[in-house]
């Protein structure tokens, strides 16, 4: 099995969870759904990149503002603000 195959089929069976992790830090669905399938994996970099977020290819074309912006009205207030050290 290659790496990326055994990847997806961790992603797979933790989907749930991947899911609901990503709504409490308030990334956009799109994003969540991307991060689950692997999309990112063999991709270029992407914006924020080292924060944990992993824009899909749609909201990686937003500027990284719009992309805090949306991340910190949707974000669990019981969870550290994002970016971290901001």
């Amino acid at each position: 099995m290659s790496i990326k195959n055994a990847m997806k089929l961790v992603a797979v069976m933790n989907r749930d969870w991947w899911q609901e992790a990503g709504k409490q830090l308030g990334y956009p669905k799109c994003c969540i759904d991307s991060f689950c399938d692997l999309a990112h994996v063999d991709e270029p970099s992407r914006k924020l990149n080292g924060t944990g977020y992993i824009p899909c290819l749609v909201c990686n074309e937003k500027t990284e503002e719009e992309l805090i912006a949306v991340i910190t009205a949707n974000r669990d207030p019981n969870i550290m603000p994002f970016p971290l050290g901001d």
